[in-house]
């Protein structure tokens, strides 16, 4: 996380809006942010639920996949990054490419778990599990 807070201004440039997803409760995130001195908010899935929208929950070992995932304003997740633990993410080269890949999405409401007509770029395999889960 430190990392995309250092490269803040490139993703403002972008247009993008940077939050982090933790399943972590909200006063832990609160003093994260806070401990790394983040410029963008640490929200909580507790429960999993948009972990599991995006079908990046481990049901066997109850815990969210380390992901980083690219969303257009629809909800479609563009590009999804699925690392093997939590230090494992990509350079951000492929996330940058993702969005200057999203330019004319504009304008359209978000729809949390909606999926692009084709697959995401996705650049790591999954923990196997149930899969469909729209």
């Amino acid at each position: 996380m430190v990392s995309y807070a250092r490269e803040y201004g490139q993703f403002e440039d972008r247009g993008a809006r940077i939050a982090g997803i933790s399943v972590d409760p909200p006063v832990h995130n609160r003093e994260m942010v806070r401990k790394l001195d983040l410029p963008f908010a640490l929200l909580s899935d507790a429960r999993g639920e948009l972990s599991k929208l995006y079908d990046l929950w481990n049901d066997r070992e109850g815990v969210a996949v380390p992901a980083i995932l690219v969303v257009d304003r629809s909800g479609t997740a563009r590009y999804v990054y699925a690392g093997s633990d939590f230090a494992d993410r990509p350079g951000d080269e492929p996330i940058f490419e993702a969005l200057d890949g999203l330019e004319g999405d504009a304008g359209q409401p978000p729809t949390p778990g909606r999926r692009s007509a084709s697959p995401p770029t996705r650049q790591r395999p999954r923990p196997s599990g149930p899969r469909d889960r729209r």
